[in-house]
């Protein structure tokens, strides 16, 4: 099964699988299509991973809190449709074929939404669950974070495991605002449907 996650605004993309302890979690190829039409982009990925379902799980930096609707799966033949489509072949182009927009390199990144807190309010906790869904086979939660080590705490209590090693690299997409999609396989639903 593929997953394809609506972006938001173009943003580096960069994820990690995430597992139970000790397990080394491997995976021979990934693809990834990434769209642009008007203001939106859509991630499709794919990855080949092999293994123990009950130990899969993957996070990604998103620049927005993505709702159900923006999330979805999608067939491997999707991804044989676009190699076809964009395998080499020969095109004459004209300049007026192409829009060029300047709004398009003015779209950065989200906003990080932090502050301090006013006096007498409490402080908001250093994981926040933004959204929780189930879309196929995929458990998927959609969380913000002002703490690495609490994210990866988070991860593991949830059964999303994570590699404290990876608390750096955490803590850089944290700092520029992002939040993350973390999806792990629903086994009751992975075997309904075989």
């Amino acid at each position: 099964t593929v997953l394809g996650v609506w972006a938001g605004p173009a943003a580096a993309f960069c994820g990690t699988y995430v597992g139970s302890p000790g397990v080394e979690l491997t995976n021979q190829t990934s693809q990834v299509i990434i769209s642009r039409q008007d203001n939106t982009t859509t991630l499709t990925l794919a990855n080949d991973y092999q293994g123990d379902a009950t130990n899969f799980a993957m996070l990604i930096p998103v620049p927005v809190v993505l709702g159900e609707d923006d999330i979805r799966t999608v067939g491997p033949e999707l991804f044989q449709r676009f190699n076809d489509y964009s395998a080499p072949r020969i095109v004459t182009y004209e300049c007026s074929d192409f829009y060029y927009d300047d709004d398009m390199l003015n779209s950065g990144g989200g906003d990080d939404g932090g502050g301090w807190a006013e006096e007498g309010e409490p402080e908001a906790p250093p994981v926040v669950v933004e959204g929780e869904y189930a879309i196929g086979i995929y458990d998927i939660v959609i969380l913000s974070a002002t703490e690495s080590g609490a994210l990866i705490d988070w991860l593991t209590d949830n059964g999303y495991g994570a590699n404290p090693q990876a608390e750096e690299m955490l803590t850089e997409y944290i700092d520029d605002g992002q939040l993350f999609f973390a999806a792990k396989v629903n086994l009751e639903e992975a075997s309904e449907e075989g």
